[in-house]
């Protein structure tokens, strides 16, 4: 953490700072949903997966039923990876339609999310702030994104324009270039008193910055790979290694559950174990 920084905000050294941990991914056994329900607090949904795989619909009124706390990502990385897949690029003509449906679903949901996020098709200002103009037009207020490598010229407009909450893009393999990228942004949003919230954000990089909020797959990930995590850090047993091999679809259960049962052990120990009433945030 940078010098400048420790002038503007609470950092580490006078308490962690506290962020909403909002577990993603995509889970299609309906067992495993039904036990994360019975502890997890906050989760966030891709809208892709509710409208590419219709049947993840089912599992919102669980969420709903159990006073799960949710926002709902976009899904735009997912499109753009479809969209490679298939040897096409994710442009405007593209994008536009996938933006109308996206706020239709948002317009006919009846359930409550604590925000959601704008269509960032592309990973440049001014696609980006095409998308959200376009999602604007319409009469809501999506959460717009700021990408690693954009122009600091791009989050001041976005800070100008009254954005209470800003999302945090393109951080996922970013090595070195991830830190100093967020020294600058929090250098700016902590004066200004925006809150930011962190794509795919998970390890100590948590606790080095003010987060409001973040997401992240990793509880999915490492359980696929044969990993469990405590506080001492990730470990590999040989439960796992069996997992790996498909040997025992229930250890592969545990491991899920194991590492959901973690991150939201951390964030509710960070929020005094409070769960903020069901309203939309932003």
């Amino acid at each position: 953490m940078s010098n400048r920084l420790k002038k503007i905000w609470t950092g580490p050294e006078t308490g962690d700072p506290k962020p909403i941990i909002y577990l993603g991914g995509n889970v299609h056994d309906r067992d495993v949903i039904t036990e994360l329900t019975k502890f997890i607090r906050f989760y966030c949904i891709s809208y892709f997966y509710l409208a590419v795989h219709t049947d993840h619909r089912k599992f919102l009124p669980l969420f709903e039923k159990h006073g799960i706390r949710m926002f709902l990502d976009s899904g735009a990385f997912s499109y753009q990876m479809l969209a490679m897949n298939r040897k096409r690029a994710l442009d405007k003509k593209l994008a536009a339609p996938l933006i109308d449906q996206y706020v239709d679903y948002i317009y006919a949901s009846p359930y409550t999310f604590d925000f959601f996020v704008t269509l960032d098709y592309a990973r440049n200002i001014e696609a980006t702030r095409w998308a959200t103009e376009r999602i604007e037009a319409r009469g809501l207020h999506p959460v717009p994104v700021y990408h690693l490598g954009s122009s600091v010229t791009g989050l001041r407009d976005l800070i100008d324009r009254g954005y209470p909450l800003i999302g945090l893009g393109a951080l996922v393999g970013a090595g070195p270039k991830r830190n100093a990228f967020l020294d600058q942004v929090f250098n700016l949003t902590e004066r200004h008193r925006v809150k930011c919230h962190g794509f795919g954000v998970t390890g100590e990089v948590i606790f080095q910055y003010p987060w409001f909020s973040v997401d992240s797959s990793t509880w999915i990930m490492e359980a696929m790979r044969g990993k469990a995590r405590y506080q001492s850090g990730v470990v590999a047993t040989s439960k796992c290694r069996a997992v790996i091999k498909n040997e025992a679809l229930e250890n592969r259960y545990q491991l899920l559950l194991h590492n959901a049962r973690y991150w939201t052990d951390l964030t509710m120990k960070s929020l005094g174990s409070k769960v903020v009433a069901k309203k939309a945030l932003f």
